[in-house]
This record gives structure tokens, C-alpha cells and sequence, in this order.
């Protein structure tokens, strides 16, 4: 039981770790959409984007690692981790709980952090509509209306931000 458990410490480590990539990430976008960095707004934006994949990646692990703990304890797969982390050995048991407590913190940081840079973007993108209406429409000199370009949708899923067309 005990390379189990050493196995899902390692995975909550590398999840939390992976969250903290995301948080940098997610800041870094907040001062390129602050500076009105369009290159490196998207550049950050298709980082986000493969950061969310390691997530993912960290996450399964996490889960497969939980689950093969459950079994090793004879519960269910689909145990919870606060229940299993009452079922370990003291020493075990306070360091997940304090690495859970972690990656609980940081997600919800990420989150927050990612709703405000999507509503700084937002804010961005209403502001570029308002400058493209004074060049489309009538009173232009006599030219036929231009038709505005496509806008820019965001995932909505924050901690998956990206752009796309």
C-alpha cells in the first residue's frame, strides 16, 4: 500500500505543480492584454491551451492513482479522496491532506485568474467592435457598407482559454 500511496503523492505533487504552470501562464496573459500585446496574447493563449492538456495529463494520473489506492484499501474505485486519506497512516494522511488542500487552493486561484483575464478580454474585444462600427455603416463617403470581419470567440471553459476563429 505504501507504493501506492508514494505514487498518488507524486501525482497530487505533479498536478499542483502543473496548476502553478497555468497560474504563471495566466498571469503572464494578463499583463500581455494589459500592455495590448496582440502576438503575445495569442502566444500565451496557445500555451494556455497545451498547459491545459498537462493538467489533464496530471489529473488522470491523479485519478488513476486514487483509484489503485481504493483498491488496495478493498473500496471502490470511485472512493473519494478525503475518505481514502482517512484510511491511511498518520504520516501519509497529513501529507495529502495538505497537498489536496494545495491543488484546491491553486485550482481556485487559476480559475479566478482565468475569469478575469477572459473578462480583460472581453472588455478588449468590445472596445475593437466600437472602433470597427466607425468604419462600417452609412456615411462613409458615399462607399457601400463594409461587413465587420468575424469577431473572436473564447472557450468557455476558462482553464481551456483559447482563441478561435
Amino acid at each position: 500500500m505504501t507504493d501506492v500511496l508514494d505514487h498518488l503523492i507524486d501525482a497530487l505533487r505533479t498536478e499542483l505543480q502543473q496548476y502553478g504552470e497555468i497560474l504563471s501562464l495566466l498571469d503572464l496573459q494578463e499583463q500581455a492584454v494589459k500592455q495590448q500585446g496582440a502576438e503575445e496574447i495569442l502566444r500565451i493563449v496557445a500555451a494556455i491551451h497545451a498547459q491545459s492538456a498537462h493538467i489533464e495529463a496530471a489529473r488522470a494520473a491523479r485519478q488513476h492513482w486514487q483509484q489503485q489506492l481504493a483498491l488496495a484499501l478493498g473500496l471502490s474505485p470511485d472512493a473519494t479522496l478525503s475518505h481514502l486519506t482517512t484510511l491511511v497512516p498518520e504520516p501519509y494522511r497529513l501529507l495529502l491532506l495538505a497537498l489536496v488542500q494545495e491543488n484546491n487552493d491553486l485550482r481556485r486561484r487559476v480559475r479566478e485568474q482565468a475569469e478575469q483575464n477572459q473578462a480583460l478580454l472581453r472588455r478588449a474585444m468590445a472596445l475593437l467592435e466600437q472602433v470597427l462600427a466607425t468604419f462600417t455603416g452609412p456615411g462613409l463617403l458615399g462607399q457601400e457598407p463594409v461587413e465587420p470581419a468575424p469577431a473572436l470567440e473564447l472557450a468557455a471553459d476558462p482553464t481551456q482559454q483559447r482563441a478561435v476563429a
